[in-house]
């Protein structure tokens, strides 16, 4: 159990790293321009997720509950088609986004364009994700 929420803290802490960067990206932003707003995020980061970690033990365990059923043969077998297919689907409607992006006359994607792209389809994904745990 005890590892289970020191893996949980840590995937809190990476997503919110993770999150703030490509936001800074989306609004164009110089990564690390600003060094005194990455430490008090990064701070914050910390003692939000130690303290959520202090606070929440019913949600822990039952979180850890849900972490053992998602190890369900059946939902992994169902998970791993769902993302076979999820990732041929983006690998082929990128061309063709790209070729009508050409034709309109755009030559170049901002990162800021490539940064909003990455966050809907990694929404897409948790969304269909979601739904497929449900029905199993």
């Amino acid at each position: 159990m005890r590892q289970y929420k020191v893996k949980r803290v840590l995937t809190i802490i990476v997503a919110c790293l993770y999150s703030f960067m490509l936001m800074r990206i989306v609004q164009g932003v110089n990564l690390f321009g600003d060094m005194v707003t990455i430490i008090v995020v990064v701070l914050a980061i910390l003692i939000g997720s130690t303290g959520t970690l202090l606070l929440s033990k019913d949600k822990a365990q039952e979180e850890y509950v849900k972490d053992k059923l998602e190890k369900d043969e059946r939902y992994i077998n169902i998970r791993k088609t769902f993302s076979f297919y999820f990732i041929i689907v983006v690998a082929g409607i990128i061309p063709i986004i790209l070729v009508l992006l050409n034709l309109n006359g755009i030559e170049q994607v901002s990162l800021s364009s490539l940064a909003i792209f990455l966050i809907a389809i990694s929404l897409i994904y948790t969304i269909m994700l979601d739904i497929i745990r449900k029905k199993v």
